[in-house]
């Protein structure tokens, strides 16, 4: 549990605002088709999944509308508890392959959606580390992160 608490420091750390924003735009657009792509393929796998795939997709598109596309800022990619170097010093955040530019937004969503994953599988419970997710939300906030952050979460 240590190394899930140091991940979630070192990535509620918002990126310096001047790293050189590199790499190509990933828009709020990309992110909804990919969503559509994985929703088909799980209401194709299993139907008994569909309405609920099909209304998170349907909360995604309208949480969509209130983002601001322009706002952009460096980008991670694939946030989660496997892409950090935990050390005496300072933690470091790396990627080699998925760095980018896009929303504030995403980076966070998909570390908060990581630590549930983690949650379900190493506690049973997809809940088992929302006290965490809320933790790493606020000291991402406090560390000088996005504002709009939190208006973003829909589920």
């Amino acid at each position: 549990m240590c190394q899930v608490c140091g991940a979630m420091w070192a990535m509620a750390r918002p990126l310096p605002k001047a790293a050189p924003p590199s790499g190509r735009t990933s828009g709020v657009e990309r992110f909804l088709n990919s969503a559509e792509r994985k929703c088909r393929l799980i209401c194709e796998a299993d139907r008994g999944w569909a309405m609920q795939c099909e209304d998170l997709l349907e909360r995604l598109r309208n949480s969509a509308v209130s983002l601001d596309a322009g706002l952009t800022c460096a980008g991670h990619g694939d946030s989660c508890e496997h892409q950090i170097v935990l050390t005496k010093g300072p933690t470091v955040v790396l990627d080699w392959d998925l760095y980018d530019i896009a929303h504030p937004t995403r980076d966070v969503a998909k570390f908060i959606v990581s630590l549930e994953r983690l949650a379900k599988q190493c506690l049973g419970s997809v809940r088992a580390l929302d006290s965490a997710a809320e933790l790493f939300l606020k000291t991402y906030l406090d560390s000088g992160g996005h504002p709009h952050v939190p208006a973003a979460r829909c589920c």
